[in-house]
């Protein structure tokens, strides 16, 4: 590899350590971006590889995407888990493919565990978040892959999600939701009350999947589920704050691309997001945009993110919350409560 582990570990260190001299700093966040690049044409390998597996199975996903992980969320990951080592995080590069039902995410997940991916290796064992969901009610399937060859880019890992349209609307509502919290709720933190708004959430769309929900809910009856989401909702109008940010982010709907690399950026406050296209052949100047534009965003103000798509429709319905978009989980919601009236629950 160009960079040793203990090189990439100890540059991570430093750039979450406050007391270190700017400049020693500078040289770190220059290793680790120049690192974290390198995974780009990794996951664009490893992406292409299984979009074309997934056709020849015949397995449709409704869309799916790539991505470079934030400079922001790898820090942050860091701060939350001082022992872990950065070489080692396994979503720095990130795929991720979303499914209309669970009958074609199982399909897909059964064909992932022992699928043969020239250069590709299947890392440790894999994740099931949906069968044993997350605590917070976070619900997807992780698996992690090793790209080996003998270039550079050796050893690198990505992880790849898979999950269902349902799980996928109420992950990006909990980034959405993060911003009106101005807490890190994926991370189980902050604002109380949105937590367990999500976790509730997050239960009662997994019942109407036929899936399992989260430990604490076990015991719940249908009726449970309405009365605890109508008191927190009505306490708290969650549904009403996550609705009237729908629809006021201004973009340029009608911006045409197709496929090379988008660079996403929203000014939270000023509810604008600006899309740049990049082709193929322009992966070094995407990548200097993106640390350019990385290095001058304010947390919770701003957020930039660099991704591959296929078009503008994809790019939408991945990431709703960089548009403030929660209309499909609101609508999830509200199917919920019209439920909750023919069973006359009160």
């Amino acid at each position: 590899m160009k960079y040793s582990n203990t090189q990439i570990n100890n540059a991570g260190k430093i750039i979450i350590n406050d007391s270190v001299e700017v400049l020693t700093k500078n040289e770190a966040l220059n290793l680790v971006d120049n690192w974290r690049k390198m995974h780009l044409p990794v996951a664009e390998k490893l992406f292409q590889e299984l979009v074309e597996y997934f056709q020849r199975q015949n397995i449709t996903a409704a869309f799916s995407s790539m991505r470079l992980k934030r400079m922001v969320s790898i820090e942050s990951k860091m701060k939350f888990n001082p022992s872990m080592s950065l070489a080692r995080m396994q979503d720095i590069g990130g795929i991720r493919f979303v499914f209309n039902d669970m009958r074609q995410l199982e399909l897909a997940k059964k064909l992932l565990s022992d699928v043969q991916i020239d250069s590709f290796s299947l890392k440790g064992k894999v994740y099931d978040y949906i069968q044993n969901p997350k605590e917070s009610g976070y619900r997807s399937v992780h698996f992690v892959f090793q790209y080996n060859s003998d270039d550079d880019c050796d050893g690198m890992l990505v992880e790849l999600q898979i999950r269902t349209k349902l799980q996928h609307c109420w992950a990006t509502a909990v980034e959405t939701a993060e911003l009106i919290s101005k807490s890190s709720l994926k991370a189980s933190k902050g604002n109380k009350h949105w937590q367990q708004f999500f976790k509730i959430t997050s239960a009662v769309l997994a019942q109407k999947e036929n899936l399992p929900v989260p430990k604490q809910f076990l015991d719940y009856s249908f009726c449970d589920f309405c009365d605890e989401y109508r008191q927190l909702n009505n306490q708290f109008n969650f549904i009403e704050q996550l609705q009237i940010l729908v629809g006021t982010v201004n973009f340029a709907k009608d911006k045409k691309f197709n496929s090379g690399y988008i660079i996403l950026y929203i000014d939270f406050n000023e509810k604008r997001a600006e899309i740049q296209h990049f082709n193929k052949s322009d992966l070094v100047k995407a990548n200097e945009l993106y640390k350019l534009t990385e290095s001058r965003i304010i947390e919770e103000q701003n957020a930039v993110v660099l991704v591959s798509v296929a078009d503008m429709k994809t790019l939408l319905v991945t990431y709703p919350s960089y548009f403030l978009d929660a209309k499909e989980f609101i609508n999830a919601l509200k199917d919920f409560e019209k439920r909750c009236e023919e069973y006359d629950c009160h």
